[in-house]
């Protein structure tokens, strides 16, 4: 659905194939609308008043051969530049419980011609989030790693320039990544990370934690969702079936205003 204003009212929408677990949806410069998709190995773009489906772009590639059902699982996605989308492939073993490839799939397709223009298989694991400073020219992809209790994959976070992945750099950090926000202009990105083994979370810039606390009895993440904007992060703090927004300044302390809520925040997003 797209929304029309800052009230909630529905412009135009239109059903997804069935069972097609969509993931994330993006906007081209010329207003169409792409969607992934868990369920299906290929993108959907869709009209700018989404009812024409305009392009399939086919990710199969990326499937993981032998496992159930042969799934790109098909992820976050961003619009790179003017004219390229870059699409992550989550590339999971669906029959070991789900657990992440150590190896995410990346394609950058073109919005005009709707051509794959190339595929890689990076080390970064289990891709939540795409991000793009357009002043530095800077990709940010972050990986969760293997969010199961045991060691598993790390989380990650990978910079790369101009659409060049021979310039990738590839930084890891000790826990889980929950979420992420990459904010213009930002030399790392704001992180909600999850230590296991210390039951505890952290909102953190890169490998750099601001503020952490203890898991929850009821075993909700504490940290939920993040926003990075300027020099201030904003994220919601769980707990007890109830949230507070808090916003953090990113200086030598850490500031703290807390609003509270009723119902938990799961996703943050701020209107142009």
């Amino acid at each position: 659905a797209k929304i029309k204003n800052s009230i909630g009212e529905i412009e135009t929408s239109r059903s997804l194939p069935a069972l097609s677990n969509p993931q994330a949806a993006v906007t081209d410069l010329q207003g169409q609308i792409w969607v992934s998709f868990l369920e299906l190995n290929e993108i959907y773009v869709y009209s700018k008043d989404l009812k024409n489906l305009v392009a399939q772009v086919d990710l199969s590639s990326f499937a993981l051969k032998g496992t159930a059902g042969n799934h790109s699982d098909l992820g976050p996605m961003a619009l790179v530049d003017e004219d390229t989308i870059l699409v992550a492939a989550q590339r999971l073993h669906r029959d070991r419980a789900w657990a992440p490839d150590k190896q995410a799939g990346l394609a950058f397709i073109n919005t005009n011609t709707y051509k794959v223009e190339s595929t890689h298989l990076t080390e970064s694991s289990n891709p939540v989030y795409i991000g793009v400073d357009s002043l530095k020219s800077r990709t940010l992809v972050v990986g969760k790693g293997d969010l199961s209790h045991s060691s598993g994959n790390r989380g990650q976070f990978l910079f790369f320039n101009n659409n060049d992945l021979v310039s990738a750099s590839l930084n890891f950090v000790s826990g889980k990544i929950i979420a992420a926000d990459f904010a213009t202009g930002a030399e790392f990105p704001a992180l909600i990370v999850w230590y296991p083994q210390e039951n505890k979370s952290c909102v953190q810039l890169g490998n750099s934690p601001l503020v952490c606390d203890g898991n929850p009895e009821n075993g909700g993440y504490v940290f939920s969702a993040i926003r990075h904007v300027g020099n201030i992060i904003f994220v919601a703090y769980y707990g007890n079936q109830t949230s507070e927004l808090w916003m953090i300044t990113n200086g030598e302390t850490v500031s703290i205003q807390k609003v509270p809520m009723d119902l938990p925040i799961f996703s943050l997003s701020f209107g142009p």
